[in-house]
């Protein structure tokens, strides 16, 4: 059983717009965002840019419960604290699936003086760039139940040494079923409500560590397909906005320094940042396969240069480590004279 904190009343995000139509604001979305503790500045950035569009916001972190987090809990009323402790791999599931019931069971209300009624609750991170006009323009449209940027016939990795690995005794087909990348997942409410009446009969026997599949599975017992959009980018490069585009619908991999850039619509800069040791923890660290890459400081992974980075833009995402600078050679004034 997981347990977990919620808000009792969610902030109001979304500010009346002279462009946004009466049809479009029919459609409001509930957004979870998946959430390392300790990372407010994630948060913030989030927060600052298009959080501010959102019907309603909510951030799903783990961990201790701290003096820090409690008074973040209370200051924004957008903090959803998962009794669990915070691991990438494992703790993924949780926040979802508590996400998943908060939802249904606390955040729907048809009492507009304490929770907005919501049409869709759509799960995403805390490093996707979520363009909630756009989004909601395509759900006012199409009114699809399960919605992102579907994957049909993966199987699991075994290679106990790969950083999403499942075992047998975890998940023993094949296959997954048809899934939304957990980057962008969006549930209708009546999905939703189905999805977490089949929460104790999916995960009674098994748990499933990758949380975009345990949604998938919610869904085929729900019996309902994911509803593929090819504008969501889940790739980790930046494409087209490094020149100042805002994303079409979702992207994924923007650090929390760059958000703003993106939400205002500006070309991001080239970056400098400093790199620890090298990493060769290939299991939670997909970037440590090479020393000849490297990425922002604040995305929260191992950087594998010994110096420096130069993270360009132009390189779609990825980085150039810096060789050390060369001590430069004193050469005495005589000696200059002499030559």
């Amino acid at each position: 059983m997981i347990h977990y904190r919620y808000p009792l009343k969610l902030t109001k995000q979304r500010k009346k717009r002279h462009i946004d139509s009466e049809a479009n604001d029919s459609v409001k979305i509930l957004i979870g965002v998946t959430s390392y503790g300790p990372t407010i500045e994630r948060r913030t950035a989030v927060r600052t840019t298009w959080g501010k569009d959102a019907d309603g916001l909510i951030f799903l972190v783990a961990g201790e419960w701290t003096e820090a987090m409690e008074n973040e809990f209370h200051a924004y009323n957008d903090v959803l604290w998962v009794d669990r402790s915070e691991d990438y791999y494992w703790g993924l599931t949780p926040k979802t699936m508590s996400f998943w019931h908060a939802a249904v069971q606390h955040f729907q209300s048809t009492n507009e003086k304490t929770m907005p009624s919501f049409d869709y609750f759509a799960k995403t991170d805390d490093d996707v760039y979520f363009n909630v006009t756009a989004v909601k323009q395509i759900l006012r449209e199409d009114r699809p139940s399960y919605w992102g940027n579907c994957k049909s016939g993966k199987e699991p990795f075994r290679d106990e040494n790969h950083r999403w690995y499942v075992p047998h005794d975890l998940y023993p087909h094949d296959k997954y079923p048809r899934y939304a990348s957990g980057m962008g997942v969006l549930l209708s409410s009546d999905a939703a409500t189905c999805a977490v009446a089949q929460l104790e009969h999916v995960y009674s026997s098994s748990y499933m560590p990758m949380e975009d599949v345990a949604t998938g599975l919610l869904m085929k017992a729900c019996k309902e397909s994911c509803t593929f959009h090819k504008d969501i980018n889940d790739d980790w490069s930046i494409g087209k906005i490094r020149t100042g585009n805002i994303p079409t619908l979702l992207q994924h991999g923007i650090a929390a320094s760059d958000m703003m850039y993106v939400h205002e619509r500006k070309p991001l800069p080239h970056k400098l940042v400093n790199c620890g040791k090298p990493s060769i923890n290939y299991k939670w660290n997909h970037f440590a396969y090479s020393c000849a890459k490297c990425v922002p400081a604040d995305w929260g992974t191992e950087n594998m240069c010994s110096g420096q980075c130069m993270w360009s833009l132009t390189d779609h995402g990825k980085g150039e480590c810096l060789p050390k600078p060369k001590k430069k050679k004193q050469v005495h004034k005589e000696e200059k004279d002499e030559k």
